[in-house]
């Protein structure tokens, strides 16, 4: 799985990129900073790209380009479309992780967890 964050899909998405670059998606580690929680790996999971994976989110250092919840964290690692962008059989799709990952952030919001 290789992690290529939201700068890599300009070229052909640039317009979903900065609708995106706009949104509380695009700054999540920023919110967890905001409450203490940016070394908490329960909620990095989701606040960045691919954490506790070998090539995803190590550290805002090492992997600048994988903060926040971008376009891999619902379609998947993206490398090997951008290879080959032709390859419908490497295009991202769309997961469950959209509805998973929404109703967590919400239930936890509920309970103030972070706050």
């Amino acid at each position: 799985l290789n992690y290529v964050g939201a700068t890599a899909c300009i070229d052909c998405h640039a317009e979903t990129v900065q609708e995106w670059a706009q949104t509380p998606h695009a700054h999540a580690l920023e919110s967890l900073k905001a409450v203490g929680q940016q070394n908490n790996s329960a909620c990095l999971v989701c606040h960045t790209v691919g954490f506790d994976t070998p090539l995803g989110f190590q550290s805002e250092t090492a992997t600048p380009h994988l903060t926040g919840v971008q376009c891999e964290n619902c379609h998947g690692p993206a490398a090997s479309h951008i290879a080959n962008v032709r390859d419908v059989s490497v295009r991202p799709k769309v997961t469950v992780a959209a509805e998973v990952c929404g109703a967590g952030s919400i239930r936890i919001a509920r309970r103030k967890y972070w706050w």
